[in-house]
This record gives C-alpha cells, structure tokens and sequence, in this order.
C-alpha cells in the first residue's frame, strides 16, 4: 500500500512539475476576464487546471475552451489591486482576452516550474 501511494505522489508532483503559470496583476476596473482555454497537447482535458484570485481558487468553470473568471463575487472595489494566478499544463498556453481590463499599471508574467 505504501508504494501505491507513494507512486500516485511521485507522478502528481511530476505533473505540477510540467505546468506554466500566467500572472496577471493589476487594478480591479470592475470587468470579468475572459479566457481561451486551449485543448491540452495529450488531447485529453484542457489547458488551465486552476485559476487563483488574489490566492483564492476560483469557482469558474474553466474545463471548458473558454470561460469567464467573475471578479464580481470577490468583493472588489474599483481600483483595488488584484493578482490572478492562470495554472497550466505543459505543451499549450490559454489566451487572456481582454487583460487590457486590469490596465493601470498592470503586467503580465509567464513562467514555467
């Protein structure tokens, strides 16, 4: 039983490990951001595999090929700083539509792990 378990932590750290992540941070203007959300390159499921605002994990959709991230239900205000965090897997990328929305100061980073 040890090993089994210690097998499914090994091959779950290995997919974190084959993950980008796509920071945007900026201002809350008060609009929803919107996302393409690529086939992943397996063929099996989509791209993202979770969406963070400000560290919350959302409650959207996002196992679809495009879905809404709902800033409303976070209780912003205008012009509040806001950070969302794009999880990813490994061989394709998910497309903000509209990251001009966050525009102030606002910047995108992408990394991979």
């Amino acid at each position: 039983m040890r090993v089994i378990i210690t097998c499914a932590l090994c091959v779950l750290s290995s997919l974190t490990m084959l993950a980008g992540t796509l920071v945007l941070e900026g201002k809350y203007q008060g609009k929803d951001l919107y996302v393409v959300n690529s086939v992943s390159s397996s063929g099996v499921g989509y791209c993202v595999f979770e969406v963070l605002v400000n560290g919350q994990i959302s409650s959207d959709e996002w196992n679809s090929p495009a879905f809404e991230i709902d800033l409303d239900i976070y209780g912003l205000q205008l012009g509040d700083d806001l950070v969302i965090t794009i999880k990813y897997k490994e061989g394709c990328l998910p497309k903000v539509v509209n990251p001009g929305d966050l525009w102030t100061s606002a910047y995108l980073r992408s990394y991979r792990y």
